[in-house]
C-alpha cells in the first residue's frame, strides 16, 4: 500500500490479519459507522485483473470525520476464485510505519501511481 508520504508492503497472511485488526480497531475506537468506497474508474486489464480509482469516505453518525480521499487499486482472480487488493495507493497521510495509526488526508491528495515492481511489493495471493 502506497501512502503520500511511505510504503506499506505486507509479506504474509499473519501480519495481514494483524494490521486489518490493528485498522480496525482505531476505526471503531473513534465511533467510525461507515466506511464507504465510490468506484470512479474500472479498467478490465484481463479476464484476470481490474485496476481502478474509487474514493473513501469515513463517516461517524452521519457526518465525515474526514475528507474523502481518492484510492488507487489493483484486483487479482486468484486461483481459488476470489478477487484479491494485490496493490493499493492513496492519498492518507502516513505518519507512522503502520496502517493503524493513520492521520490525515492531505489538503490536496496526490494519487501516486501503483508500484508493480513486485521485487519490491510482491502480490498476495493464495497458496
Amino acid at each position: 500500500m502506497q501512502t503520500e508520504t511511505g510504503v506499506q508492503i505486507t509479506r504474509d497472511i499473519d501480519a495481514m490479519r494483524n494490521t486489518f485488526q490493528k485498522f480496525a480497531r482505531k476505526y471503531e475506537g473513534i465511533g467510525l459507522t461507515d466506511f464507504v468506497r465510490v468506484a470512479t474508474e474500472a479498467h478490465f486489464e484481463s479476464e484476470t485483473e481490474i485496476r481502478g480509482v474509487h474514493e473513501s469516505h469515513l463517516i461517524r453518525h452521519g457526518k465525515r470525520i474526514i475528507a474523502p480521499y481518492p484510492n488507487r487499486i489493483r484486483l487479482v482472480l486468484c486461483d481459488d476464485g476470489l478477487w484479491r487488493e494485490t496493490h493499493s495507493a492513496n492519498a492518507m497521510l502516513n505518519t507512522s510505519d503502520t496502517i493503524h495509526l493513520w492521520a490525515k488526508v492531505a489538503a490536496q491528495p496526490r494519487l501516486p501511481d501503483l508500484d508493480l515492481d513486485l521485487d519490491t511489493d510482491p502480490e498476495r495471493t493464495s497458496k
